[in-house]
């Protein structure tokens, strides 16, 4: 993960710093990220967050576990759950807030030993493959690390309102570059991908493996569930 989202997480749970994080983007004005977000309880759950926790089963790994606020509820139920994050910040926080099996790896190049029955992919976590022509590894990945049946539960968004003057001529609409900028320092630029249903229903078609979409709002966000066929 960039430094410097990791110097404003690491500043926010240790320090208790307010300062604002900030992210930049290529669509509009910058956004100001609330990192409460990284630390919420169950009772601060999103109602999809809150369907999504009630279908995990088996033995789950949480990818982009962050600062493990899915990974510390689901451990408290009882779910034998992995906590795989790139920020060895975030793991360190982790390991503070006593979150019990903790992977700092890349999802892409880590290997267990054994799969998994349920990987948890939320906070738009199908983004981590950054572009649509980064799908096909992304489906790879699903492949390897799950059981005969297993699922992927993640949640992605509809993100074509953010674009006022139209959408772009050069890329899919939901490959969305971002920067992080915290106390005068500015991070990497980075894209994140966000998956229109369409889209996805279109992707998931060239792969083995069935979409489920769980639940819908009305601002385009939603939760789907992937399994093998």
């Amino acid at each position: 993960m960039d430094e410097v989202f990791d110097q404003a997480l690491t500043d926010y749970f240790y320090n208790r710093q307010q300062q604002p994080l900030l992210i930049n983007n290529t669509y509009g004005p910058a956004d100001e990220m609330d990192l409460a977000a990284y630390f919420r309880t169950e009772e601060d759950l999103l109602s999809l967050e809150t369907y999504a926790l009630g279908l995990v089963q088996g033995k789950t790994l949480d990818v982009g576990a962050g600062a493990g606020a899915l990974a510390l509820i689901l451990q408290n139920r009882g779910i034998e759950i992995t906590a795989l994050e790139q920020s060895a910040a975030a793991c360190n926080i982790m390991r503070s807030r006593g979150v019990a099996e903790i992977c700092n790896h890349n999802f892409f190049t880590f290997n267990p030993e054994g799969q998994y029955d349920t990987l948890l992919m939320m906070m738009n976590g199908l983004g981590i493959c950054q572009t649509m022509d980064r799908l096909p590894a992304l489906f790879a990945r699903f492949a390897d690390l799950l059981t005969a049946n297993g699922q992927v539960l993640f949640d992605s968004s509809d993100v074509r309102y953010v674009y006022e003057q139209g959408l772009p001529a050069d890329r899919y609409f939901g490959e969305i570059d971002y920067q992080y900028e915290y106390r005068g320092r500015r991070g990497k630029w980075f894209t994140w991908l966000y998956l229109d249903i369409d889209s996805l229903k279109a992707e998931v078609s060239k792969y083995p493996f069935r979409l489920q979409i769980l639940t819908e709002d009305t601002n385009g966000q939603y939760l789907g569930r992937l399994t093998r066929k």
